[in-house]
């Protein structure tokens, strides 16, 4: 993975040096509120992302600890939140239980 430096120690500018691209937030939009697991969802969305760059984007968010990865049991790579990044109800999404939290 790309190093990236930082402007300043801000937690917003980390968030969006780390997130803050186009594909990457679609990526997290499509987790969180379209619940979608597996790389063909991802692929699927309306977007139309490129393949090079869903896997570029997937491994990103995994390396930084956003995203987990494991395998179902049809031998298919599942991406998933991990706990930590998980919470309560928002008023964006008052059914789920998969909001975003960024670790600090």
């Amino acid at each position: 993975m790309k190093k990236v430096d930082l402007r300043s120690d801000c937690p917003i500018n980390y968030a969006l040096e780390y997130l803050g691209d186009k594909w990457t937030l679609l990526v997290i939009r499509d987790l969180v509120f379209e619940g979608k697991k597996f790389f063909k969802d991802f692929q699927n969305s309306q977007e139309g992302i490129a393949t090079n760059i869903l896997s570029d984007r997937l491994k990103r968010l995994e390396a930084l600890g956003i995203v987990s990865s494991a395998i179902d049991e049809k031998a298919k790579a599942a991406k998933n939140l991990p706990p930590k990044s998980k919470r309560g109800r928002s008023r964006a999404n008052p059914g789920g239980d998969n909001n975003l939290v960024l670790k600090t």
